[in-house]
């Protein structure tokens, strides 16, 4: 009797090995190993993000060293740009700058608080009347089944955000040389910060002093200072302010300045 032959025993023993060691790769090595991958992502995007939060907290150092700085400067800012409207803190101010330069404010007007716009936007465009020959040359413009039309949209940036300003104008009486002083210290010294827009000067001749004026000499100057004063609240309400025409605030005392110390002739 011939003796079995071994090839299928042994060709069925290796393909249940490969079938088991398949079987073990994909039910508990392949896991393992997707497990230590995703394990090892997350571990270099913790480093990164450890990396991430170092380098602000050494901005943050940085900043806490230079906080007094920054205060000192918010405190500056504050003064140019006030949060409150303090019209009677400015006028003295001004009547500080008038006496050290000789000149006299003969009146100070301001205006009510505005939404100060950027330049370059655009106002809303009025509705007009839709032609027949606009109607059909621009099917948007054709009115709708009401007969209304629809007005075109503003353009342009939108208003800053709690941040007003007011227009001033006020009068300055001097010699040439004492107004353009009081002018350049308007610009240059002042603590709040006074946006000049228009100019606008008259000669003067010989005048007696009469209801706040002062008396004035040939060479005299009176010079018009139109311009904005600005005002940034802590909050988004608009400051409040009382119409000046109906309440106009008590002008402070003001110089008047020696004739006898006119440096400039009459003018020919």
């Amino acid at each position: 009797m011939a003796a079995p032959k071994a090839g299928p025993w042994i060709a069925g023993t290796v393909a249940a090995s490969l079938t088991v060691g398949l079987a073990g790769w994909f039910l508990v090595i392949s896991p393992v190993f997707a497990a230590a991958s995703e394990t090892r992502v997350q571990a270099e995007s913790q480093v990164d993000q450890n990396a991430l939060t170092e380098t602000r907290i050494v901005r943050l150092k940085e900043q806490f060293e230079q906080l007094d700085a920054l205060r000192a400067e918010l405190a500056s800012a504050r003064l140019q740009i006030p949060t409150s409207y303090d019209l009677a803190a400015y006028q003295r101010e001004l009547s500080t700058l008038a006496v050290t330069h000789g000149v006299t404010i003969t009146s100070l007007q301001t205006g009510l608080a505005e939404p100060v716009v950027p330049v370059g936007a655009a106002a809303p465009v009025a509705e007009a009347p839709v032609t027949e020959d606009a109607a059909a040359t621009d099917p948007a413009a054709a009115p709708a089944a009401d007969g209304s039309t629809t007005a075109a949209a503003p353009t342009g940036p939108a208003p800053v955000d709690s941040f007003y300003a007011v227009n001033a104008s006020l009068n300055v009486v001097g010699t040439h040389q004492s107004v353009l002083a009081f002018l350049d210290a308007l610009q240059r010294g002042a603590q709040r910060l006074l946006l000049v827009e228009g100019l606008s000067g008259t000669a003067l001749g010989t005048a007696e002093s009469s209801s706040g004026r002062p008396a004035t000499n040939p060479g005299d100057l009176e010079l018009t200072i139109t311009g904005y004063l600005y005002v940034l609240p802590e909050t988004s309400v608009a400051p409040t302010v009382t119409d000046p025409a109906a309440a106009p605030p008590a002008p402070p005392a003001l110089p008047v300045p020696d004739p006898a110390k006119n440096p400039f002739a009459p003018l020919g």
